[in-house]
C-alpha cells in the first residue's frame, strides 16, 4: 500500500511539473524599446548616449488564447497586426501589406512564420518572429531572416508615463 501511495505521489508531482513547464506567457502590455539591452543582445556594446524610450518606440500587445494583436507606429502611421494563434496559415493584412502567417508554440516561446512579397512584387521572403520573456520580464523579439537573426528587447512601460495611448486597447 505504501508503495502504491508513493508511486501515486511521484506521478502527481511529475504531472504538476509538466503542467507548470508548459504554461504559456502572456505578452499583453505596453512595451518600450530597451536600446541598451537590444545592443547587448545583438553583441554590440550598449551606447553610452542611449536615449530614454519615447512613445514612438512603444509597442502595444493584446494577447489572448486565440489572437496576438500588435500595434506600433510605422512609417505610414499606426500599424495593427492581428496574428491568429491556432497553428494554421492565415492571411494577415496591415495597411497595404499582406502576409501569410503561421503560429506555433515552442515551450514558452511563440514563433510566427511570416511569408510576404517585397516591394518589387516578385521576391518572396520568409522570416520568423519569436516572442519570449526573459527572466527579468523583458520581452525579447527575435527576428530570424535569411541573412541572420536580430534581437529587439522591450521593457514594460505604463502608457501614461510614456505619453502613449494606442486606440482600441
Amino acid at each position: 500500500m505504501t508503495r502504491k501511495l508513493a508511486l501515486a505521489a511521484i506521478c502527481l508531482a511529475a504531472l504538476t511539473v509538466i503542467g507548470y513547464a508548459q504554461k504559456k506567457p502572456d505578452f499583453s502590455g505596453t512595451w518600450a524599446l530597451d536600446a541598451a539591452a537590444t545592443a547587448v543582445a545583438n553583441g554590440v556594446a550598449a551606447p553610452a548616449d542611449a536615449k530614454a524610450p519615447t512613445a514612438d518606440n512603444n509597442m502595444v500587445i493584446k494577447h489572448t488564447a486565440e489572437m496576438l494583436t500588435v500595434q506600433r507606429k510605422g512609417p505610414s502611421g499606426l500599424q495593427t497586426f492581428n496574428y491568429p494563434l491556432d497553428g494554421k496559415e492565415h492571411e494577415v493584412t496591415a495597411g497595404r501589406m499582406t502576409m501569410k502567417v503561421t503560429s506555433k508554440w515552442d515551450g514558452d516561446k511563440l514563433a510566427l512564420d511570416i511569408t510576404r512579397l517585397l516591394g518589387d512584387g516578385q521576391t518572396v521572403v520568409t522570416t520568423t518572429s519569436i516572442y519570449s520573456l526573459d527572466p527579468a520580464g523583458k520581452l525579447v523579439l527575435e527576428n530570424k531572416q535569411p541573412n541572420g537573426s536580430r534581437f529587439i528587447v522591450y521593457k514594460r512601460a505604463e502608457a501614461a508615463k510614456q505619453g502613449s495611448k494606442v486606440p482600441g486597447f
